[in-house]
């Protein structure tokens, strides 16, 4: 027995007209512009393909930047070993960060 579903980058072949969540922004930002993102390496998007239907169940999209470690809330940076030394003293200018969002 296969898995119904199958997790994999998006690509031409994923029917992407056709999908459809409770959101009309994450259906128009799917079906026109995720794939200039990706081209754009703005961020990288995965689909929960649908092997029995044919469609695309859910996508979910995953970037990354950094913020201004300023920015961080103390508490925050003082548990991090690789943002702040021993005495709480912040060591880079910048913390890197992933955002992902998802759609089902």
């Amino acid at each position: 027995m296969s898995a119904r579903f199958a997790i994999e980058a998006l690509t031409k072949r994923h029917p992407r007209k056709t999908f459809a969540c409770v959101n009309e922004r994450i259906d128009r930002y799917f079906r026109e512009t995720v794939t200039q993102d990706a081209k754009r390496r703005y961020a990288s998007c995965f689909v929960a393909g649908d092997r029995e239907r044919n469609c695309v169940a859910g996508f979910y999209t995953l970037s990354s930047s950094n913020v201004p470690l300023m920015a961080v809330p103390e508490p925050l940076v003082s548990r991090r070993d690789d943002l702040a030394d021993r005495r709480g003293q912040r060591r880079w200018p910048l913390a890197p960060y992933t955002c992902s969002t998802k759609a089902r």
